[in-house]
């Protein structure tokens, strides 16, 4: 059997810093052993028929040891698989990406390293802080905040270098290392800052002095990334995420007076942004659906300084069925961009000829949908004003005046019926046939409390999966984009729940309907059901509140 190869990819701290090496291997995987602290969505671009295990590490909580990973690694090496251990940061920086590296080459396993961006470096930065900057700090120094238990590290050296100092996992012995320094000599005044669960929408920078971080930050949640030095008094920022730190620092002019938390004078500044791409700033969302949707509203929402977490509960299960002879039907009728793609493939499937439909005419339900078919060749001859099933139903009633009309509906199989009751009531005959339906995978909820062990999603997709999930975070705004994922959400939750600030927000008057069925929580819809309809609803709203 062919020896298989394990590469140690470091994943970056945040969505969108991985490398493109590092994407490329996802996108081969035949497995993927995945840590903690990585973008959870990069799973989602693994292929249909990768394992994905996950196999981290995170203190004071039960999870694999480093000997059970390395042997996992090695027993899929043997195997013959492309293996990917995906690593949070760097692999190299405290990842003990090294360790895996002598396990599997000491064993014959093939083992290549790909560097990533650690947080480091990542998250200073992305909080405002540089980790050198001429005339203040021109040298860094990282340091695993573990080690501080025992006095593993020389703090007579480290009270004494130069530059930035940067503890890694170093919230819990926070005390022992700030006590430690100024042992040594370390200024008590020396500026100090954490900053806490970086790059998610909880991530939080707290700012003091060598002498008080440790109180101050006593209320931090892990992962925490503790800065000490010059450096970490400033607040080097775009002003796209600026008011969203929520810095409880109390910082003070020379006038003595109190500075606005996190935010900084972009008044003289030549690259200052237009107002529009900050009009999210400070907001946080999670997004509910399938990944295709989920992925393009958070590329529009991060523009606007939004904090984003994803949550692709939703995949498509191709149904087994025959589809039936198209020449007895004059329209065929597509409310999404998932029945227009599950409908070619079985197509091909079924090795039906495309010169079938030649006498048919097409309608569908929105623009997202009409492009998706003309992808395919097919222009739509149909497409509403107002994307809802509603107003198809009236433009069909309208060309079928006079008309023998006979539509077929191609859908997931529990799609909305409100097309159907407006046919019926206007006697046009139709078939509804639901070629997909969709699976929900209730991990994936933003606050799904439990861990499922090694378990099987689907019979076409086989793939081992254990998440890293937590408790359920204050967002303000949580995204629907159907019904199904609305349903997921407020499955067993008390409808007079008070969700504080959160502001639900539904793709279309279905969804709306379920939500409001549900909840009595505040909502707000789109006003055309498209990405582009959620983000203005949601800019709107947040200037009105």
């Amino acid at each position: 059997m062919k020896t298989g190869h394990v590469y140690l990819v470091g994943a970056g701290c945040g969505r969108g810093l991985i490398t493109l090496r590092g994407l490329e291997l996802i996108r081969k995987a035949d497995a993927i052993v995945y840590d903690d602290l990585i973008d959870m969505s990069l799973l989602d671009k693994a292929p249909a028929d990768c394992r994905i295990l996950y196999m981290g590490k995170r203190s004071g909580r039960k999870s694999a040891g480093q000997e059970e990973i390395n042997e996992k690694l090695y027993e899929l090496a043997s195997a013959g698989f492309m293996v990917v251990r995906l690593k949070g940061g760097d692999p190299f920086v405290f990842g003990r990406g090294g360790e895996e590296y002598l396990y599997l080459s000491e064993r014959g396993i093939p083992c290549s390293p790909v560097p990533g961006v650690s947080s480091c470096i990542a998250v200073p930065e992305d909080a405002g802080i540089p980790v050198t900057h001429r005339g203040s700090a021109g040298s860094f120094t990282v340091i695993t905040g573990h080690s501080a238990e025992g006095n593993f590290q020389d703090y007579r050296a480290l009270a004494n270098t130069p530059g930035t100092l940067v503890f890694l996992m170093g919230l819990k012995n926070s005390g022992e290392i700030t006590e430690q320094l100024m042992r040594f000599g370390k200024d008590p005044d020396t500026p100090a800052a954490v900053i806490s669960k970086g790059f998610t929408p909880q991530e939080k920078r707290i700012d003091g002095k060598l002498s008080d971080i440790t109180e101050k930050a006593a209320q931090a949640e892990t992962p925490v990334v503790l800065v000490i030095g010059k450096n970490a008094a400033y607040h080097f920022s775009d002003g796209k995420n600026t008011s969203d730190r929520k810095n409880i620092s109390e910082r003070k002019d020379a006038s003595g007076k109190k500075n606005a938390p996190d935010r900084e004078d972009l008044s003289d500044r030549e690259d200052s942004i237009d107002e529009n791409e900050n009009s999210l700033s400070g907001m946080t969302a999670a997004i509910l659906g399938s990944p295709s949707f989920t992925e393009k509203v958070r590329k529009k929402l991060i523009r606007l300084g939004c904090r984003v977490d994803t949550c692709p509960i939703l995949t498509i299960r191709e149904r087994e069925i025959q589809l039936p002879d198209f020449k007895a039907y004059s329209h065929i009728v597509f409310t999404s961009s998932n029945g227009v793609r599950t409908f070619f493939h079985m197509l091909e499937e079924q090795k039906r000829d495309l010169r079938e439909l030649m006498h048919a005419k097409f309608a569908v339900i929105g623009s997202a949908t009409a492009q998706t078919l003309y992808s395919y060749g097919i222009h739509a001859d149909l497409i509403p004003e107002d994307f809802t099933s509603r107003s198809l139903a009236e433009e069909l009633v309208k060309e079928a005046a006079g008309d023998r009309m006979r539509v077929l509906i191609l859908r997931a199989l529990e799609g909305s019926k409100d097309l159907n009751a407006i046919l019926e009531e206007h006697q046009i005959a139709y078939d509804d046939l639901g070629i997909y339906e969709t699976v929900i995978d209730e991990r994936k909820l933003p606050d799904a409390k439990s861990t499922p062990a090694e378990e099987k999603i689907s019979d076409d997709r086989k793939m081992s999966v254990e998440r890293k999930l937590t408790d359920s975070p204050q967002y303000s705004y949580v995204i629907f984009g159907s019904s199904a994922s609305v349903r997921a959400y407020f499955k067993g939750r008390d409808p007079k729940k008070d969700y504080g600030r959160t502001r639900f927000v539904c793709i279309g008057e279905v969804s709306a309907r379920t939500l409001q069925s549900l909840t009595e929580a505040p909502m707000i819809m789109a006003d055309t059901y498209t990405a582009d309809g959620i983000v203005s609803a949601i800019v709107r709203d947040a200037a009105e509140n």
